[in-house]
């Protein structure tokens, strides 16, 4: 039998035992390729304008104009605010940015394509972890980053814009067994999404059991104790400290919230919806809205089915042991996801605890899902075909395992083609990264940069939110904010 370096495209399946690692850096250049696309299109939309800014952007960045010109909103109680719930670590990077000369609107378009390529060399890294065949990790790696440029993460530049990358290099560093970079990873995100870094921090504290003869107990690895100790001590004190410097009262209570009706269907923060609903969608919800966007991330969560299912693999067997990370995210997740639930709203809002942390450990599984599903599918196309003849001479054994890989080959491109044009054939917009145009009303936002710096704005139109953003001038109340 050939050397299977010698067999047609061998290095699109082959693992990395078999194949030159060359392969594997090209596999890593394309995915990234695919990525720094999706974010060059979002610059694209980020520049198309004078006045172009993202919708989140508006309420989480218009402050920040602070760094640059500290007599900007003067007793503006909505900068304030606004400030206060600011990540340290958010906050302090774009203060650094504006130190550097750059304004805090620019310097939140320029960081999404940042985070996007990040993003996408972490989950193609994971995946590789798990298992190193290539077309796994290009699964993985664009059908991620087509899930996150489909959504408002990384476009708003908001806190929540870093928890991908972030919880990403967690998860990275600890199924590579080093302690001082995943901590470095939890401490990171307990300053810029302190809610993923209670997950990762609960999925430590998990780590601190063993499933030994079909029985829980205590692990007896004293390292482990003193790691998780680290990173607890890290975030709670982190978590404090920001606490401490909150300057307004205690968030609203469930029985206050019940009475509300800005948390009522139709409301501006609506939340108490009826039925499955309610715990399974939007901001109470188990899962993300577009968390199963773009279809081919729903191959993770069969992975589970694929590992117990009997069919012989190639691969089954070489799946690295830390895939149990996966599973130790997910329990932390549901744990932490029931608890901001009995403490409603003190732990802010349930579906942070759940719907990232799910939407990753599909993104990452589910490139070993689909080589696994095309494997399975080719193995039962040749054995079929082998029976059909029945015979089993070596050169029909030949044969079947030509055939088997031909048909891996031909299924593999069939799902790179649709992969590639998916975007832009079932997506109405892409990136759908939430930036608006209101180059309409330059000459309304020149007015009021143009007046000192104390004015205060009181309108019923949508447009007088915009003025914070792009005339640094305070909005007492407007239509929309």
């Amino acid at each position: 039998m050939s050397h299977p370096l010698k067999q047609p495209l061998s290095w699109l399946y082959q693992t990395m035992t078999q194949s030159s690692p060359r392969y594997r850096w090209f596999w890593l250049g394309f995915s990234l390729l695919f990525s720094a696309y999706y974010g060059w299109l979002t610059l694209q939309q980020a520049f198309g304008g004078t006045y172009v800014v993202q919708d989140d952007a508006r309420q989480h960045v218009f402050w920040m104009q602070r760094f640059i010109d500290a007599d900007l909103f003067p007793n503006d109680l909505i900068a304030d605010y606004f400030q206060s719930v600011a990540p340290l670590g958010y906050s302090g990077l774009y203060h650094l940015a504006a130190i550097l000369g750059m304004p805090p609107l620019l310097f939140s378009k320029i960081l999404p394509p940042i985070l996007g390529l990040l993003t996408a060399w972490l989950v193609y890294e994971i995946s590789w972890t798990l298992l190193p065949v290539p077309l796994a990790s290009f699964i993985a790696s664009v059908s991620f980053s087509q899930s996150v440029w489909y959504s408002s993460e990384h476009g708003s530049a908001t806190p929540r814009a870093f928890l991908y990358p972030l919880m990403l290099a967690f998860i990275y560093f600890l199924m590579r067994q080093k302690p001082w970079f995943y901590l470095s990873s939890l401490i990171l995100l307990a300053l810029f999404y302190p809610q993923i870094a209670l997950v990762c921090l609960g999925t430590l504290a998990i780590r601190l059991l063993d499933w030994q003869n079909r029985r829980l107990s205590f692990t007896q690895n004293r390292a482990i104790y003193i790691q998780f100790s680290i990173g607890f001590c890290a975030v709670a004190g982190i978590l404090l400290y920001a606490q401490g410097q909150a300057d307004f009262g205690p968030v609203v209570s469930r029985a206050e919230a019940m009475i509300m009706r800005e948390f009522q269907p139709g409301g501006r923060n609506a939340f108490f919806f009826d039925g499955l609903y309610f715990w399974l969608h939007d901001r109470g919800g188990l899962l993300h809205r577009r968390g199963f966007t773009p279809a081919t991330l729903i191959a993770g969560a069969a992975l589970p089915l694929l590992l117990w299912m009997p069919i012989k693999s190639r691969w089954r067997s070489q799946i690295n042991p830390q895939i149990w990370v996966l599973l130790q995210l997910f329990l932390a997740s549901l744990g932490l996801f029931f608890l901001a639930h009995l403490l409603l709203f003190e732990l802010h809002l349930p579906s942070r605890y759940s719907s990232h942390s799910i939407r990753t450990i599909l993104g990452v599984a589910c490139g070993v899902s689909w080589v696994i599903i095309l494997d399975d599918i080719s193995h039962v196309i040749s054995s079929i075909r082998q029976r059909q003849r029945r015979q089993s001479t070596a050169q029909l054994i030949h044969q079947a395992s030509l055939l088997k890989q031909t048909v891996f080959i031909g299924l593999s491109g069939l799902l790179i083609i649709f992969m590639v044009i998916y975007p832009t054939t079932f997506f109405e917009r892409f990136p759908r990264v939430g930036y608006y145009d209101f180059s309409d009303n330059a000459k309304l936002y020149e007015y009021f940069a143009a007046q000192p710096k104390d004015t205060m704005v009181a309108s019923l139109s949508d447009q007088a939110g915009n003025i914070p953003m792009f005339s640094g001038r305070s909005v007492l109340v407007s239509g929309q904010g």
